[in-house]
């Protein structure tokens, strides 16, 4: 995990005005400390998350680029291997991502992925779409998928509120980037859906950096390419 100044600095001033929480203060000065602690671990917070959607566009760019190599000749179709050897790489990610063909279907994902979207992406699911509503209210060829395919990279994620089968409903954050071949043609999307909160957790932002190291040594030892955008 990259260090970063202005997170390092925040919770320097979280940890101080703790601190002063715990000791001896006036009713007045408490309000203060309060009131500055609440600031600065809503600052935190922020610092956290934009850092961690950072490192989950730079993962999503170095996977495009690997799967826009096996669309290029075709090895996804012809070599379950490689299929499988893709799948792994997603399968310890603590939030979904996936991998969808030019018409919207699902080829390759996580279990978290596989929960939100197991067969085609929501805006080609009229069952699934049900299930999504965009926090702003965005029409479905809006949403992060269809968008991705038509040649948009949509990261930072777009917020829906997601309803499972059984009436629970939760808040996940979508995000997409098209894959294209050697020839600019878009020949699929890869998607991530995630927890804004959860995605800046020391503890998943420490395995994302890790993913994220891990695939670019991969890619540099199998001599991949970027340009998945």
């Amino acid at each position: 995990m990259k260090w970063d100044q202005r997170i390092f600095v925040a919770e320097l001033n979280v940890k101080h005005f703790r601190q002063k929480l715990a000791g001896p203060l006036d009713e007045a000065r408490r309000r203060t400390m309060t009131a500055l602690l609440a600031t600065e671990e809503e600052t935190l917070a922020r610092l956290k998350s934009a850092a961690a959607e950072r490192d989950l566009a730079a993962l999503l760019d170095l996977l495009a680029a690997r799967a826009r190599t096996a669309f290029d000749s075709d090895l996804f179709v012809r070599n379950p291997a490689l299929r499988e050897a893709f799948l792994q790489s997603l399968k310890g990610l603590p939030f979904g991502i996936g991998l969808v063909d030019a018409d919207g279907n699902m080829i390759i994902a996580n279990e978290a992925m596989q929960h939100l979207v197991p067969s085609r992406i929501p805006s080609r699911d009229a069952d699934r779409m049900r299930r999504f509503q965009s926090a702003d209210e965005l029409r479905p060829l809006q949403w992060p998928g269809a968008r991705a395919l038509r040649g948009d990279a949509v990261n930072p994620g777009i917020a829906f509120v997601f309803t499972s089968e059984d009436g629970r409903s939760s808040e996940v954050r979508v995000a997409a980037i098209p894959v294209r071949d050697e020839n600019a043609r878009i020949v699929g999307a890869l998607a991530a859906a995630y927890d804004l909160k959860l995605l800046a957790d020391n503890e998943t932002r420490q395995a994302l950096a890790i993913a994220l190291e891990e695939e670019a040594e991969r890619q540099s030892r199998d001599g991949t390419t970027d340009g998945a955008r």
